[in-house]
């Protein structure tokens, strides 16, 4: 239980400290200004069985402390929510059967499994965020632009992370 509070608290410190001062800053101008949001990966490592309050409370924290610090008015917060309440669906349509019955590590699952997880994490993510961000539905196509690239961008930084820190099967 320490171990776990521990490795989770020195998570949500070093991703917003990487997403604040490293992230925030790198943008790719060929992928349409794509931005990098490698800090959902938080939300993502969060144990299976947090409680459900917990887990958004958390989460609403998180995205909070991101837009204090970089002047986004609340939609890395929604966002971060969004995500947070969403994941139980997100982690039964990826992992199936082996959510179900709470037996789920990211050491044991293939990585089909693995990169749909992400990839409907990342997406949902983007949409809310950048749809909260412009906040006019007149520029539909820049929002659905900018989330599909700025998904890609994230997926790969984020499946990175997990092959760098999971086992071998990554």
């Amino acid at each position: 239980m320490n171990n776990i509070f521990v490795i989770n608290s020195a998570r949500f410190v070093v991703f917003i400290l990487l997403q604040v001062f490293v992230f925030n800053y790198v943008s790719l101008g060929f992928l349409g200004g794509a931005i990098c949001y490698p800090c959902i990966i938080f939300v993502l490592m969060l144990p299976m069985h947090t409680n459900r309050l917990v887990l958004l409370t958390i989460s609403f924290v998180f995205g909070l402390l991101l837009d204090m610090f970089g002047n986004t008015g609340g939609a890395q917060a929604a966002a971060c929510l969004v995500l947070a309440y969403a994941r139980p669906l997100i982690l039964v349509s990826s992992f199936g059967i082996s959510y179900e019955h709470q037996n789920l590590k990211f050491n044991d699952v293939d990585l089909k499994e693995i990169i749909i997880y992400v990839l409907l994490s990342c997406l949902l993510y983007h949409l809310v965020l950048f749809s909260l961000e412009v906040f006019n539905f007149s520029h539909f196509l820049f929002i659905l632009k900018q989330s599909l690239f700025s998904t890609v961008f994230t997926s790969v930084s984020v499946l990175i992370y997990f092959g760098l820190t999971q086992s071998k099967k990554i």
